[in-house]
């Protein structure tokens, strides 16, 4: 099962994300359906960071946030694409 092997992948890491409270809160219904445990690991959401960062944009999407800081992503709405140049964002961020 694929939700066991990404558990098994993170194991007690960090996780970091953009908005990320969206996609645990979605693994962790996955999970429920199939009896198994939440994702409980310490999570660091890069949202409110660039929100913090001073910047005032007219939104926060993922988009927005990577263009003002000049982070490209090459292949956005992709999951490695994003997650990528979300760990770019949070390397400038943090």
């Amino acid at each position: 099962m694929a939700l066991k092997d990404l558990k098994k992948f993170i194991g007690e890491s960090l996780i970091i994300g953009y908005n990320v409270s969206f996609d645990i809160d979605f693994l962790n219904r996955s999970l429920d359906e199939n009896s198994e445990e939440h994702i409980v690991n310490s999570v660091k959401d890069m949202m409110p960071v660039a929100k913090k960062a001073n910047v005032f944009l007219d939104d926060y999407r993922l988009e927005t946030v990577l263009d003002y800081f000049k982070i490209k992503n090459n292949h956005p709405h992709n999951s490695l694409g994003d997650a990528i140049a979300t760990l770019d964002l949070a390397k400038r961020l943090l």
